[in-house]
């Protein structure tokens, strides 16, 4: 079973969601724990995005490594590419960082 860690940026984001999404994310963090990698690939192989409700978006990293998962951002579905593009370009910066 994963560990699921989620960074401040995620937790800043996760407030400025809707409450009919926020109550779907423990059950989806409940899912990275058991299967991280159900959801789809984006330009790395750590690097994922898991789809929640119809118009938002989860992304997180997996260290296989240290078998955790690190949830970074949950944007809507308008935000998404300016989101991917952000993530991807730092994402070797976080990968770099071991969980804790």
């Amino acid at each position: 079973m994963y560990k699921v860690i989620m960074s401040d940026s995620f937790s800043k984001d996760l407030e400025k969601v809707n409450n009919s999404v926020q109550v779907f994310i423990p059950g989806i963090l409940e899912q990275l724990m058991i299967k991280p990698h159900v959801s789809r690939q984006l330009r790395y192989p750590f690097f994922r995005e898991k789809r929640v409700k119809r118009n938002y978006h989860l992304y997180y990293l997996i260290y296989e490594e240290y078998v955790a998962v690190l949830v970074i951002a949950i944007n809507a579905k308008k935000a998404r590419m300016p989101t991917i593009s952000l993530n991807s370009a730092d994402c070797s910066t976080k990968r770099k960082h071991t969980p804790t």
